[in-house]
C-alpha cells in the first residue's frame, strides 16, 4: 500500500487485508519491537531534538523522572526502549531508530519510518 502523505499509518490498512489473505487471527501484532531496559547514560546519548528539512519536521525526546517522552511533529508521545539505539513510541508500535557517532558517543540523528532527522 503506497502513500504520498506523512504519518499515515499504512499498517492500519494493509494488516487487515493481509491476515485475512494468510489466515491470521486480525489482532496479531504484524512486528512488535521488543521490550529492552537501557541504562540512563545510554537513553541520554539518545536525548535532544531533531529535525528534517523535508517536511519541516521536528522530533524532541527527553525524559520526566523514569519516562520517555517525544514531541513528533506537536504530538506528545511516550516511548520505550527496544534496544540500545532503538526507542519505540507506545501508541503506534513505530521504532524510533538511532545513528549514534562512534567517537562523540550521542546520536546524531534519528529514522522514523522513511524520514532522518538529524540532531539540531
Amino acid at each position: 500500500m503506497l502513500t504520498n502523505l506523512a504519518d499515515v499509518d499504512v499498517g492500519r490498512l494493509a494488516t487487515p487485508v493481509l491476515h485475512t489473505a494468510f489466515g491470521l487471527p486480525l489482532d496479531k501484532p504484524v512486528n512488535e519491537e521488543p521490550r529492552m531496559e537501557i541504562s540512563r547514560p545510554t537513553l541520554e546519548r539518545l536525548v535532544g531534538a531533531y529535525r528534517t528539512e523535508e517536511s519541516a519536521g521536528m522530533i524532541h525526546i527527553w525524559t520526566e523522572g523514569n519516562q520517555v517522552v517525544a514531541q513528533v511533529n506537536g504530538e506528545r508521545e511516550e516511548l520505550r526502549a527496544s534496544g540500545e539505539t532503538t526507542l519505540v513510541i507506545v501508541r503506534s508500535g513505530k521504532p524510533l531508530n538511532f545513528f549514534v557517532h562512534r567517537t562523540e558517543n550521542r546520536a546524531w540523528a534519528v529514522r522514523l519510518g522513511m524520514r532522518m532527522y538529524v540532531r539540531a
